[in-house]
């Protein structure tokens, strides 16, 4: 058995639709096509030919390339490995024989080319070579595709091979995470280097660059046990940040609030601060959002352009910040609370303010008359 370090993705594309081919010939009666066929490039009654390292094994060899397994896809990526095997078969069914034939034939002669190692952190070196060619990565892969050719680097002996494992998983959970909660994987990682990396204004930006100098700086004064260290622990934390995340968005905590905030619509930029608080308290993330709604709101409504660069700066600075938004309500900083009053005169409101924040008003004050006696 060999283990694919970069292909995996055409592979299984490959497959797929050889697959298709296959069936579509045999049902034509094609002579280009045996059972052998089948047996030799797909599965041979014992193995398939291709294995994937995730949950979605199961689901490509017995939904997908058997047609003997249930069809009903629990992840996003077997409901796209469906959509391939609908799309294949769709597509390929209208072509006649002789090119169907034809292309069977070019599968079945295509060269693949192999370089073969023995250590995976040999791998690791040559996928970071190969990856600056070609699709340019997203900034998630990069920083993936970086931190393990750095441990390649490392004089670790076989604790080299577990450190790059540890790596793996838990970007493969990551990437299941994203999947699951249709996350932008940039902006998370740029969430979480400003909510847990003690980074600077100018790095927030540019979450990638700001992790590969960082490793590269310790390779100038530390011991190779230092900077593995380094690098899974901060893979760690990164994983801890998705998994944040993933509880604000999908309110785990059943903060009152949250859906006001929501909708008022000025959420992403205060990520970085909910997931911060979330993690050294979650009994104060329904405080914080309680006061944030009562920021955002007036902030709107008066088109207060936000300075977030400011208000993370209490994240660098590791300051309690938690009653941060209340404070600038009830002292009226930037004289807000004025500001908003002179708003609310305006003869001309409703064309004022954004679609959001009609909603949320008209939301507001039928809650607010339900709890009046009379009132349904």
């Amino acid at each position: 058995m060999i283990d694919v370090v970069d292909g995996q993705q055409r592979l299984t594309t490959i497959m797929i639709f050889m697959k298709s081919i296959i069936q579509i010939l045999q049902n034509k009666n094609s002579t280009k096509v045996t059972s052998k066929t089948f047996s030799r490039y797909i599965y041979d009654g014992e193995n398939y030919k291709l294995e994937l390292e995730n949950e979605d094994n199961s689901f490509l060899q017995n939904a997908i390339l058997n047609d003997n397994g249930a069809s009903i896809q629990e992840t996003p990526s077997q409901k796209r490995l469906m959509e391939a095997k609908i799309y294949f078969h769709k597509e390929l069914s209208s072509l006649n024989i002789d090119l169907l034939e034809r292309l069977i034939e070019i599968l079945i002669n295509s060269d693949v080319i192999l370089y073969i190692v023995d250590k995976i952190s040999d791998a690791t070196q040559i996928f970071e070579l190969l990856n600056d060619r070609g699709r340019k990565l997203t900034s998630l892969e990069g920083v993936k595709s970086f931190l393990m050719y750095r441990i390649g680097c490392l004089d670790l002996k076989d604790d080299g091979e577990q450190a790059i494992n540890s790596i793996q998983d838990n970007f493969s959970a990551i990437y299941r995470l994203i999947e699951k909660n249709s996350i932008s994987e940039n902006d998370l990682l740029r969430y979480h280097t400003i909510a847990f990396e003690n980074s600077k204004a100018d790095d927030y930006n540019s979450s990638a660059k700001f992790i590969k100098t960082k490793i590269n700086d310790l390779f100038n004064n530390q011991t190779d046990i230092k900077i593995k260290e380094e690098i899974i622990e901060y893979v760690d934390r990164l994983k801890k940040s998705f998994n944040l995340y993933e509880e604000i968005k999908n309110n785990k905590q059943n903060c009152m609030k949250m859906d006001d905030l929501m909708m008022i619509g000025r959420v992403n930029p205060f990520y970085p601060l909910m997931m911060n608080i979330y993690d050294k308290d979650k009994e104060s993330l329904n405080d914080f959002i309680s006061a944030l709604v009562k920021f955002t709101f007036r902030a709107t409504l008066i088109r207060l352009r936000n300075d977030n660069e400011g208000f993370y700066t209490h994240i660098r600075k590791n300051e309690d910040f938690s009653e941060l938004f209340q404070l600038i309500i009830n002292e009226n900083w930037w004289n807000i609370n004025k500001r908003v009053s002179e708003f609310l005169e305006y003869r001309n409101f409703y064309k004022w303010v954004n679609k959001n924040m009609v909603r949320y008003i008209l939301f507001s004050y039928e809650n607010n008359l339900r709890t009046i006696k009379g009132y349904l």
